[in-house]
């Protein structure tokens, strides 16, 4: 099955989509982000549907040492990211558009993945934001990806992908991103 990367501004409510994906099928999973941020010590794997886990420093620096981060984003006091198992035991992965500009081409090359990139007019103005915005549509059209704006209703964002998801020919499945580009 393919991977879906839900990209978009940090300010999107991306999450909101990939639950609704899961919604359409449940056979669809999200993958989970971790974090060292104190305030989410208590919140495991197992105990909670907000896609978050809590992960020591110690864990993801050894992580990073052994490549198995899919990215990694980190301010002075905390880092989030995903690792590589939480990605290749997943279906969707939310993320931000700095953080998916940080993924390989090696990771993107070797694996299936439909990319949904959620874009917004208001972060515009923000120059980062341009610039990551850039790269992103520079980098996205080596990928079979669907373009919507946060502003579009959820269930006009999720039918195109599980029709694409489901479609059993190339051929249905070009004209469906061609639809959604």
């Amino acid at each position: 099955m393919e991977k879906i990367l839900i990209v978009g501004s940090s300010t999107i409510d991306k999450m909101k989509i990939a639950e609704r994906l899961t919604e359409y099928d449940d056979s669809l999973k999200i993958a989970y982000t971790f974090t060292s941020d104190l305030n989410y010590q208590q919140m495991k794997k197992d105990n909670n549907n907000m896609h978050i886990y809590y992960n020591d420093n110690e864990n993801i620096n050894l992580d990073y040492k052994n490549n198995s981060l899919l990215y990694i984003h980190s301010s002075e006091t905390s880092s989030y990211g995903v690792t590589i198992d939480e990605f290749y035991n997943s279906d969707i992965v939310v993320l931000d558009t700095l953080n998916f500009n940080t993924i390989s081409d090696k990771i993107l090359n070797n694996n299936d993945i439909l990319i949904v990139w959620i874009d917004t007019k208001f972060d515009k103005k923000n120059s980062i934001n341009f610039k990551e915005t850039k790269f992103l549509m520079d980098r996205i059209y080596k990928y079979p990806y669907m373009y919507f704006m946060c502003t579009d209703p959820a269930d006009s964002i999720c039918d195109p992908i599980i029709q694409y998801l489901s479609a059993d020919s190339l051929l249905v499945k070009k004209e469906i991103l061609e639809e959604n580009s």
